[in-house]
């Protein structure tokens, strides 16, 4: 007697994101584009930033996750607190008076 022949087994389906779109993290839809929530956020709030003078920020939506002197330990906080792909920017300290930054803006 021939023993039974195995069947093969049923491969699983991969997840889609039909209707999600996969570059929005924060999950605040824009018709804009990529991160519009947090600039318009960071732009009509510079006082907020004004406390993180020259340390580094992450933002999620609207509002600052996590700050810190040294990026990687701001970026570990900010995945700590769920978030998955930190937005991560260095906020310069105010200059003192009568001097100006000449390059990039």
């Amino acid at each position: 007697m021939k023993p039974a022949a195995k069947k093969p087994r049923a491969q699983k389906r991969k997840k889609t994101t039909r209707g999600k779109s996969p570059s929005i993290p924060n999950g605040f839809a824009s018709p804009y584009g990529y991160r519009v929530i947090e600039n318009e956020w960071l732009q009509k709030h510079p006082e907020k930033l004004r406390a993180c003078a020259g340390e580094y920020v992450v933002v999620e939506g609207r509002r600052i996750v996590a700050h810190c002197k040294d990026a990687a330990e701001a970026i570990e906080k900010a995945k700590l607190r769920g978030v998955k792909i930190p937005y991560i920017f260095f906020v310069e300290p105010p200059l003192p008076p009568n001097t100006y930054r000449i390059g990039w803006i």
